[in-house]
């Protein structure tokens, strides 16, 4: 009774680091992929950088309004067809 105990600990000690080191993984890719868009701020002493979207997230942000813009466009469009 006492290995079935051991194993079944050890089982859940294993499972407890694997999804620990999951959950680290995903955080860090997380974290980088944002990067690629927007810098947090920082403090140093007593100066704060405030955070900002980079060229990239720039661009993207340009992108998805964009895009807003004419699927609503597109929408509204087809429905006045529809109408008349």
């Amino acid at each position: 009774m006492i290995l079935l105990g051991s194993v079944i600990t050890d089982l859940f000690s294993e499972l407890t680091t694997a999804g620990s080191s999951y959950v680290n993984f995903l955080s860090s890719l997380l974290q980088s992929v944002l990067g690629l868009f927007y810098v947090e701020a920082t403090t140093v002493g007593d100066v704060v950088t405030p955070g900002h979207f980079t060229v990239f997230g720039s661009l993207a942000l340009v992108g998805l309004v964009a895009g807003l813009v004419f699927f609503l466009l597109r929408f509204v469009i087809r429905f006045i067809k529809m109408k008349a």
